[in-house]
Parts: structure tokens; sequence; C-alpha cells
């Protein structure tokens, strides 16, 4: 039997393929057993993450060899350091503890209606679209908050969208200036589900718990974390209206912002505290 020089450099390629990269896969789940949905799962620093589906499971494709730490964060558990090879020998659930709540803080004095994070001028017939190969990636706006701000509503406008259904969640992470460090502030998951429509809809999302804001650097994001397409994958796409007005995009826990000239249109309304 012939073997062609080929047929050798393919097989040889596959191997090395097959040694370059391995799957982690696992399910995440809180004290009483019941799945994590939406948590991101990455490596920061090297641009891998993934999030777990609404049943908790999830796979994350690591370099063969990888000894990097694993990081798993959702808004309402504790986050999670893992070495790589001890998430994929791990075969039981891996169990998330609760955060604690932050203890309320009343303010008194002058209140003010503000926004936390606005948009420009609309840039007339321009989109920005999020597809299924958005899953995880966020694009908002970067601010800095003088005085304490307690957030009332998020909202965004939705030009069109052929995907049978999508779900999107709000983010407000408290940063630096390396862009580097993100930690959620929210206490529980600001979600909202999108239905496919032809024409605009304006999206308005009010938070179940009281959320105050500290002076500080923050990233105010607009996350894709789930999807349901009504036609072929290639074609699926939720639009948005773009305005002039600068905005950062995120493509995962393992990766920094990146600069956009653009943005969505996410706006974070509510009173500041004079």
């Amino acid at each position: 039997m012939r073997i062609s020089l080929s047929t050798i450099l393919f097989l040889l390629a596959m191997h090395v393929a097959a040694q370059e990269n391995l799957l982690h896969s696992g399910k995440l789940i809180g004290n009483g057993g019941a799945p994590v949905e939406y948590a991101t799962i990455g490596v920061p620093g090297c641009g891998k993450g993934t999030l777990s589906g609404i049943d908790g499971r999830f796979s994350l494709l690591l370099p063969s060899g990888c000894r990097d730490t694993v990081v798993i964060s959702h808004v309402s558990y504790k986050e999670l350091k893992i070495p790589a090879d001890r998430l994929r020998a791990t075969a039981s659930p891996i169990t998330m503890q609760p955060k604690e709540l932050d203890e309320l803080i009343v303010y008194d004095g002058k209140k003010k209606k503000t926004r936390l994070a606005g948009k420009g001028a609309r840039i007339p017939g321009a989109v920005a679209t999020f597809t299924t190969e958005s899953l995880g990636h966020e694009i908002g706006t970067v601010v800095e908050v003088k005085r304490v701000f307690e957030v009332h509503e998020f909202a965004f406008n939705v030009h069109s969208s052929n995907m049978g259904s999508a779900r999107v969640s709000m983010n407000i992470y408290k940063t630096d200036e390396t862009g580097m460090a993100f930690t959620n502030e929210l206490h529980a998951p600001v979600y909202v589900d999108i239905p496919a429509s032809e024409g605009k809809q304006v999206i308005i999302v009010v938070p179940e718990k009281l959320l105050l804001i500290e002076p500080g650097i923050y990233f105010v994001s607009l996350m894709l974390v789930d999807c349901a397409c009504s036609v072929d994958v290639a074609n699926a796409a939720i639009h948005f209206p773009l305005y002039m007005k600068k905005s950062y995009m995120r493509k995962g826990i393992g990766c920094g912002l990146e600069k956009v000239p653009v943005n969505m249109g996410l706006e974070v309304r509510g009173i500041e505290y004079r």
C-alpha cells in the first residue's frame, strides 16, 4: 500500500492539532443543586472563554498542557479560580457559593435625575449586529462616576431581529485605567428577552434590587448570553441602531477592552446624590 507525502503531512497535522487543544467541560451548580446559568468561564489574558448554558453546562477548549488558572464568574456567586488541569479532571458538578450581600447604605441630601451612561447622535441607516458568534461578547461605555448613583433602569433600542429569541444581560463592572480588572457591581443578573421582529423595539429594564454605584471607573455593557434561531444560523442576527459616541468591546472574560468609535445606545438612568 502506497501512502503519499501529502497524506502523511495531513495525518501529522491532524495529530498535532489534536494535541494542541483539549476540551474542558463541566456543570456549575449552586448550593441547592440548581444550575448556574450564563456564568463566564475563561482564562484571563489569553482570550479563551465561554458561557455556561441554561442547564449550567459548559465546554472550554484550551491548549494542551495549559496550567493557567480558569476563572469562573457570575453576578450572584463568589468568583472561582481553578487550575486548568484540575478542571479537566473534575467529573463532579462544580458548586459555586452565593455572594454575601453588601450592607445597605441610605443616603440623604439632594438628588438629581440623570444618566450614568448615555448615547450620542444617531447615525442614519447604520446598525451594529449581534450574531450567534457574538455569544459572550460585550459592548458598552466606560464612565467615571464622581458621586453616588442609584440605578433605576437600563434602556436601549433594537432596530430589528430575526433570531427566534435572544437573551441579553446588562452589566456594570468596576474597572481601572488598565481596562483588565472587572468586578460586576450587580447583586443579581439583569436579563431581557428580545423577540424576533422586523420593526423597532424600545427596551427598558428595571433592576429588581436597589443598586447604588460608588465613585469610580465603570464599564457599562450589553452582552448576548443566549439565542435560539428561527432562521439559518448564518443569517441570524440582532441589529441595533448606531450612535456617534465612543464605546468599548470585550470579547470574553479573558479579554481586555477594545475601543470602538461608535456605540449601540445603551443608557443607564437614575438619580445622582449631590
